[in-house]
């Protein structure tokens, strides 16, 4: 399948892992994959540089993933529905 979307949180370093962390959005025919990613670099790395790394973890896991259960799916369309169809947003709608 096609990748749609990718979007990384702000990167963080981690002292005790000597790495940058970030959590990975990925977007594919309309369902939200979402990875805990890392890439080991030295504090004062080119922003370039870690992006690519983080990227290159998501694009890794999220394809070396299909047979494992160490994801997580958020299916938009039904999460939608879900919260146009619950009492508190109908209540705040019609308020």
């Amino acid at each position: 399948m096609r990748i749609n979307e990718m979007t990384l949180t702000p990167p963080i370093y981690n002292p005790e892992t000597g790495a940058f962390e970030a959590d990975a959005r990925l977007t594919e025919a309309g369902t939200v994959f979402s990875y805990r990613v890392s890439h080991v670099s030295a504090p004062h790395a080119e922003f370039d540089a870690v992006s690519r790394g983080l990227k290159g973890q998501a694009l890794m896991q999220h394809r070396h993933s299909k047979e494992r259960t160490q994801r997580l799916i958020r299916d938009t369309v039904r999460a939608a529905t879900s919260r146009a169809n619950s009492p508190m947003v109908g209540a705040f709608l019609a308020a």
